[in-house]
């Protein structure tokens, strides 16, 4: 019963968190979500003017050849970008409430899927202008997207673990995100290709999915039994080894974004003085002392492990911090924080109420 509760609180947080980034996406988009809608057919229209002319000859109804491999990739890639600097983004939030790190990469990919099925709106409104009649093979829809988000999360889960420690990560990506798509025979056909450069093509797992969804869609081929496995082999292989990755690593994330705070590290010596990311200053006698701390307003209170947080001290400069755990207050050092001593958290702590204090934060 307490993890059905549980899972039941995941699942709040992972719609709050999917909600904001929608909310946040088109806040200050007039049309909102139709972008979704739009952005594909837009894209559509210009590489149709572009090669439709060159490829006339080799594929048919190119329009929806094109569509067909675009609404795939840019799933996969706004999967990926997105959710590799969620740990980064929701650092504040992921450090005061007591909830897994991988819910904030589910939610990132949750939002992906939605944004998906808006686009296959307007893929639906091209199949019925291009007359291209659905078969039972289309179905094959279902196991190519959720073959491609097991993809896409684990890619999500080693990116995201990465980028906490190499921030350049998210650069290289895209210069790989660029070679990527080039292999994946979005607006191209690859039969005319050869030689080496064919056979990396055909081992690309995104053109695998991509390839599956065309002839499902536009030549009524259901997928064979070889091209499933493959599917499942490799959404399934790395998205189990993107998690092992993310879970190997999850100590030392954690460990790396409570002691960052706005690009300075934050240290305490086992005296219990802190730097607070405020570096020494040399003294009149030559030694050295940590200069002030900055202002209680510029610094919040940071999260610590265990379900503590770190307080800075009673005044300016002195560094020394004070315990809270989950659930109560110290009196002795409510001080350091300026609040009522006896004020109390939620009487569950992280369990009970968490939830709902996150959604009252989101």
């Amino acid at each position: 019963m307490e993890k059905r509760e549980q899972w039941r609180q995941y699942g709040f947080v992972i719609q709050q968190l999917t909600s904001r980034e929608l909310k946040r996406k088109y806040a200050r988009s007039a049309l909102g979500v139709l972008w979704s809608v739009l952005n594909p057919l837009l894209s559509m229209g210009v590489l149709s003017l572009i090669f439709s002319q060159m490829f006339r000859r080799s594929i048919e109804n190119y329009p929806i050849y094109y569509l067909t491999g675009y609404l795939l990739w840019q799933a996969f890639t706004a999967t990926t970008n997105t959710a590799m600097t969620t740990l980064a983004d929701n650092r504040p939030l992921l450090l005061k409430v007591k909830f897994p790190m991988e819910l904030f990469i589910l939610a990132r990919a949750a939002t992906a899927l939605v944004n998906l099925g808006y686009s296959f709106l307007a893929y639906g409104v091209m199949l019925l202008v291009f007359r291209i009649p659905l078969s039972g093979a289309a179905l094959a829809v279902v196991p190519v997207v959720a073959c491609l988000s097991l993809f896409s999360l684990g890619m999500s889960y080693a990116l995201a673990a990465a980028y906490v420690f190499f921030g350049d990560v998210k650069h290289l990506y895209a210069v790989a995100l660029t070679l990527w798509m080039y292999c994946s025979a979005i607006f191209y056909p690859a039969d005319q290709l050869s030689g080496p450069i064919r056979w990396v093509v055909e081992v690309n797992p995104l053109y695998l999915f991509i390839r599956v969804l065309r002839s499902a869609v536009m030549e009524a081929q259901p997928p064979s039994g070889e091209e499933l496995l493959l599917m499942v082999l490799w959404g399934g292989g790395v998205y189990l080894v993107g998690r092992g990755i993310f879970r190997a690593c999850r100590e030392a994330v954690l460990r790396r974004l409570r002691g960052y705070r706005h690009g300075t590290e934050h240290t305490c010596h086992p005296s219990g003085a802190c730097n607070h990311g405020v570096p020494p200053v040399p003294k009149p006698g030559g030694q050295l002392e940590r200069a002030a701390a900055l202002p209680a307003a510029a610094a919040p209170a940071l999260p610590g492990s265990g379900g503590h947080e770190l307080f800075r001290g009673p005044g300016p400069g002195s560094g020394h911090c004070g315990e809270k755990r989950f659930g109560e207050e110290h009196p002795a050092k409510a001080h350091c924080r300026g609040i009522d001593p006896h004020r109390r958290a939620h009487p569950g702590g992280p369990g009970e109420g968490a939830a709902a204090d996150l959604g009252h934060r989101l």
